[in-house]
């Protein structure tokens, strides 16, 4: 993202503060939303196992959202923390509109090639 998209999707997120030993995510339930972590330690399982660590900076949740299965891993704070939270429905309206605009400058860039730049747009789309 470039900074007036991450602009636009900061202005959607919500900032809650984490307790120590609260569960973010549980493995195997739908997901709701995609989460930044602005401070603290988290940690993720899978099947009871630790597999990972989050802090400041790091993210998580995404993969549920874009391809719309469980969770994958449990998310537990391992200390107190900040998250911002981003819902489901506005994290693939972003993702949608990032994607359209990407197809945009793809199909202008192929209209510059001479032998490409009649074809309709609905072929070079998918190109």
């Amino acid at each position: 993202l470039n900074p007036d998209e991450l602009e636009g999707f900061i202005d959607f997120m919500d900032r809650e503060k984490i307790r120590a030993s609260a569960t973010i995510i549980t493995q195997g339930e739908a997901g709701d939303y995609f989460y930044v972590c602005e401070s603290g330690k988290f940690m993720y399982s899978v099947d009871g196992k630790r597999v990972g660590n989050a802090q400041s900076g790091s993210s998580f949740g995404e993969l549920a959202l874009m391809y719309n299965a469980p969770r994958a891993a449990t998310v537990v704070a391992t200390e107190e923390g900040v998250i911002w939270k981003l819902h489901r429905d506005t994290f693939r309206s972003i993702l949608a509109s990032k994607t359209s605009m990407q197809t945009d400058r793809i199909v202008e860039s192929l209209r510059k090639v001479d032998i490409l730049k009649d074809f309709p747009i609905s072929q070079l789309s998918r190109l």
